[in-house]
């Protein structure tokens, strides 16, 4: 009897505890506050109608734009090269040395032969007067003979004998013209022979034709070279160089921009890879080196007044259209940019930092924290005081993209990374941070 009773003061007693312990946590739980929503730190960037340039990267590759390769002219010895790669030179200066004892005894030879075909010309000659003297002769005399023979003053045999006379006559006036003719081009080919060979003569000395620079030795001293064989490549510096780029057939490209300067493109002739197409840019910069790859920004879209869309505000980017995030008119409490260094007590759930940045470049992401206590106290903000606008996009580049909706101007936007744009969209409340814009 004992025992149930001790068993029943120990259930009723166990019972007793778990229900003023469970009574002891409901009142503690009531006075609990809830999981506190912390608002987004958000950029607001004021869009304006004004000049706007978008750009790509690129590379471009360096060409000559006129260079030319010095070639032998004829059989000979390499004696000397003087310059090397990278060496300058003026026009008319010494760019190599061929041997010329071929080339002058090739002279001597067509010189004498030129003499020795001269010799002939006065016995040709002499030949040629002295057949026209006896044609002549042969001619009068055969028309006396055949005016005779008409008032029966000679006979028959006789002018047949004069005609024949004067045919003989004739074929050796004929061959004394003929060797004079043949004479003639003999003259004609053995001067070409001696003017070819002072040419040779004088190919034996390569100048320069222009000031430039050596970009190539193609040959050494002492090489046996033929007509046509390279020896040097030079390049003319003063002429400017050409830039190539490769772009794809989609973008229609306004310039090409090196540094500072801002070149012109044109459509290159030539067919370049499946989906792309080159174009040529000129440039007088004396800096770029044939030959060399240099980077480079295509401008790719141009306009003295266009509204600029940072890619730090768009949301949903496909290319072709993107969503950007509008304050309405009462929308959002600014927080100045000074007051949101501020480090709160305790970490947000998805904590950041805002960097400061120059005014023409988009802050790398948003900064998510609660509002500062004990200092500048901040409202959290709500998501309907924004306006998701779809803007159809014309133009896209490094620095963002250009819309074709120009209501955009004057109108203050979200800026922040796309996790942060989405949770606004979802309703976040947030607060606004103002750039510099």
């Amino acid at each position: 009897m004992n025992k149930k009773i001790i068993a029943f003061s120990v259930v009723v007693a166990l019972v007793g505890g778990g229900a003023l312990l469970l009574n002891t946590k409901s009142q503690k739980h009531a006075h609990e506050t809830g999981p506190i929503l912390l608002p987004v730190v958000v950029e607001a960037r004021m869009l304006a109608v004004g000049h706007t340039r978008l750009t790509q990267p690129a590379v471009a590759d360096v060409q000559a734009l006129r260079d030319s390769v010095v070639a032998s002219r004829l059989t000979a010895y390499v004696t000397a090269l003087p310059l090397f790669e990278g060496e300058r030179f003026k026009k008319g200066a010494i760019l190599a040395k061929l041997d010329v004892s071929q080339a002058e005894a090739d002279l001597q030879r067509s010189a004498a032969t030129l003499a020795q075909s001269r010799l002939q010309e006065g016995t040709l000659a002499a030949e040629l007067a002295a057949a026209e003297s006896s044609l002549k002769a042969e001619e009068e005399r055969t028309r006396r003979v055949q005016t005779l023979y008409k008032i029966q003053g000679v006979s028959l045999e006789q002018v047949q004998s004069a005609e024949a006379a004067l045919a003989a006559v004739r074929a050796r006036h004929a061959a004394s013209s003929a060797a004079m003719q043949s004479y003639a081009s003999l003259l004609q080919a053995n001067n070409a022979a001696v003017t070819a060979a002072r040419e040779n003569l004088r190919y034996g000395l390569i100048t320069a034709p222009f000031d430039g620079v050596v970009s190539q030795r193609m040959a050494q001293p002492g090489d046996l070279v033929t007509p046509g064989k390279p020896l040097l490549k030079i390049t003319d510096t003063a002429a400017g160089t050409r830039l190539l780029v490769s772009v794809p057939e989609t973008l229609h490209p306004a310039g090409l921009r090196i540094g500072d300067q801002m070149l012109p493109l044109t459509p290159w002739p030539e067919a370049g890879a499946q989906g792309l197409r080159r174009y040529e840019a000129r440039s007088q910069d004396a800096a770029l080196l044939p030959g060399s790859r240099i980077d480079a920004r295509l401008v790719i879209f141009r306009s003295p007044e266009a509204v600029l869309l940072p890619r730090v505000c768009l949301l949903n980017d496909d290319g072709h259209s993107a969503t950007v995030l509008a304050l309405k008119e009462e929308g959002g409490e600014i927080m100045p940019a000074q007051e949101s260094t501020h480090q709160p007590a305790h970490q947000p759930e998805h904590p950041g930092q805002n960097h400061h940045q120059p005014h023409d470049q988009a802050p790398a992401h948003a900064m998510v924290q609660p509002a500062a206590a004990g200092g500048h106290h901040r409202q959290p903000q709500s998501a309907g005081q924004i306006e998701a606008i779809r803007v159809t996009l014309t133009a896209q580049g490094e620095e963002g993209a250009v819309g074709s909706d120009a209501a955009l101007g004057g109108r203050r936007v979200v800026c922040a990374s796309p996790d942060i744009l989405s949770r606004l969209v979802a309703g976040a409340p947030f607060s606004i941070q103002v750039s510099g814009k």
